[in-house]
């Protein structure tokens, strides 16, 4: 079994850094990383959700509180 999870970041906005992620992006990442499971940012475009949600087993989301 393939042990892998995507962290899809939207592109642009106020919220990211001078790296293009938002602060919590990298940690999160990071965390999977250390509990052994492979993982990446993709960047993601709205205009694109029908495809991801049709191609994607399982979908989880996080949100700006702001």
């Amino acid at each position: 079994m393939h042990k892998a999870i995507v962290v899809f970041e939207v592109e642009g906005g106020s919220d990211k850094s001078f790296d293009g992620h938002r602060k919590d992006t990298m940690p999160i990442v990071n965390a999977i990383k250390d509990k052994g499971w492979h993982s990446e940012v993709v960047y993601f475009r709205p205009e694109w959700s029908d495809d991801l949600f049709t191609t994607s087993p399982r979908t989880s989301t996080r949100t700006s509180p702001a």
